[in-house]
C-alpha cells in the first residue's frame, strides 16, 4: 500500500531507491542567504535537540530511501547524495515561468537521456545518471559550475547532494541511463573553470620572467581576455549566479581561484608568487588578508595546474581499467579500485575483501563499499 508521503515520489527511479545514499533536506540561512542543508534522515539529534547533519563525506550519515521518506514530514524534503558512479547536472533556471525550456538545457538532455527532474524551485531541472569523474577535471574537483545564457550549469560526481522532488521532467527517461562520456563531454562545453588548461604546460621559461614581463604575456595568451578581466577590471561577471531565492551570488570567490590559476599556469606554481601577483590585481580586497581564505584558494589554484595524462590517454586507461573491473574516481574511499582486489576476484565471483577486511560488491564495473548490506540482504 501506498501512503501520501511515498507517492509524491512514486516516479523515483528504482536504481536510486535501493542505494543506501538519502538523506533528508531543510533550507538555512547562511550570509543572508537560504541554503539547502542535509539532515541524517532519522532520530537523530543533538543535545540541543535540533537534528543532526549529514555530510558528503561521511557514508554513515545516510540512509535508505524508505528511512528518509519516513522522515521527510519533519524537513522541506528527501536528497540523494552523488558519488560511488552516480553523477548530477544541475540545469539552473533553465525552465521559464511557463515551463518553456531554454535552448542550450533541451541540448544537454538531448545529449544525456537519463532521468530528469524539475526542481524545488520549479524554475530547474536535475539529470541524475551513471558517469565519474571526467578524465580531465581538476585532482581536487567533485564538480563544476558555470553560468550559461541566463541560467547556470552544474556538473557533480561527488561530495554532493541533489534535492529529489520526484516530479519527473515530461519528457525524461524513467530509468538512470550509462552517460559515462556524454557527461564528460557536457562538463567540458558547459562547467568546466574557464582558465588555463589543467595540464601544466606553462612555457618554457616564463615562470623566470620579472612581474611585469610574465603579466604581458599572460595578457597576450589565447585565454589573455579572461586574464585581463580578471587582473586588469577585477570583472566578475562571468562568476555571478541567482540563487533560487531570488538573491545574488557575486562571484568574487569563484573569480579569486579563476585568477589564481591563471597565476599558477603561469608562475610554475608557486604560490607565493601567486599571492604577491594577486595583490597588484584589480581583484584584490581585504579578504584576500585573511589567511585562511587566501592559502586555501592558492592551494586550490596550484593543485588545479597539474602535469596530467593528455586526455585520450586518460580515457584509453580509464576504460582499460573498467574491462578489468577497476578504475580510479580519484574521490577519498567512494569507488574502492585498489588493484589488490581486482586480484583477488574471478569472474564468477562477485564480492570481495580488502586489506581494511571491509565487503565490496564487484558491479558495472566499480567495487562498491557495500557488500556486506548485499550480503546480509542475500
Amino acid at each position: 500500500m501506498t501512503t501520501q508521503a511515498q507517492s509524491k515520489w512514486v516516479e523515483v527511479p528504482e536504481e536510486l531507491k535501493r542505494e543506501r545514499r538519502w538523506v533528508c533536506w531543510a533550507y538555512e540561512e547562511r550570509n543572508g542567504k537560504r541554503t539547502k542543508v542535509p539532515f541524517i534522515a532519522g532520530r537523530l539529534f543533538r543535545k540541543d535537540g535540533e537534528p543532526r547533519r549529514a555530510s558528503s563525506r561521511d557514508p554513515r550519515t545516510w540512509r535508505t530511501y524508505a528511512d528518509a521518506v519516513a522522515n521527510a514530514g519533519r524537513f522541506e524534503g528527501i536528497g540523494f547524495m552523488l558519488g560511488d558512479g552516480f553523477s548530477g547536472i544541475d540545469l539552473d533556471r533553465s525552465l521559464s515561468a511557463d515551463r518553456s525550456l531554454q535552448p542550450w538545457a533541451e541540448r544537454i538532455l538531448d545529449a544525456l537521456r537519463s532521468y530528469t527532474e524539475v526542481s524545488p524551485s520549479q524554475r530547474g531541472l536535475k539529470l541524475i545518471c551513471y558517469a565519474g569523474k571526467p578524465a580531465d577535471a581538476g585532482p581536487e574537483d567533485s564538480g563544476n559550475r558555470r553560468p550559461v545564457a541566463g541560467g547556470e550549469v552544474e556538473c557533480y560526481w561527488e561530495r554532493r547532494f541533489f534535492t529529489i522532488t520526484g516530479e519527473r521532467w515530461d519528457a525524461s527517461p524513467v530509468e538512470i541511463a550509462d552517460c559515462e562520456d556524454a557527461f564528460a563531454d557536457v562538463w567540458r562545453q558547459y562547467a568546466k573553470p574557464a582558465g588555463p588548461d589543467n595540464r601544466h604546460e606553462s612555457p618554457r621559461g616564463v615562470a623566470d620572467l620579472p612581474d611585469a614581463e610574465l603579466i604581458a604575456k599572460a595578457r597576450a595568451a589565447k585565454n589573455g581576455a579572461q586574464f585581463a578581466a580578471l587582473f586588469d577590471r577585477g570583472d566578475t561577471t562571468a562568476y555571478r549566479r541567482a540563487n533560487e531565492d531570488g538573491t545574488v551570488n557575486d562571484g568574487e570567490s569563484e573569480a579569486d581561484l579563476a585568477l589564481c590559476s591563471h597565476l599558477a599556469f603561469w608562475t610554475d606554481r608557486d604560490a607565493q608568487r601567486v599571492d604577491r601577483l594577486f595583490r597588484q590585481s584589480a581583484l584584490m580586497r581585504p579578504k584576500w588578508d585573511r589567511a585562511d581564505y587566501r592559502e586555501q584558494t592558492v592551494r586550490k589554484a596550484v593543485q588545479s595546474v597539474t602535469e596530467t595524462l593528455p586526455p585520450r590517454e586518460h580515457e584509453a586507461r580509464r576504460r582499460a581499467g573498467r574491462r578489468r573491473g577497476t578504475e580510479d574516481s580519484g574521490g577519498a574511499g567512494e569507488l574502492v579500485t585498489v588493484p589488490r582486489l581486482a586480484a583477488a576476484i574471478s569472474d564468477k565471483d562477485r564480492f570481495a575483501v580488502d586489506d581494511g577486511l571491509a565487503i565490496y560488491h564487484f558491479d558495472r564495473g566499480h567495487y562498491r563499499p557495500r557488500g556486506e548490506r548485499l550480503i546480509r540482504v542475500v
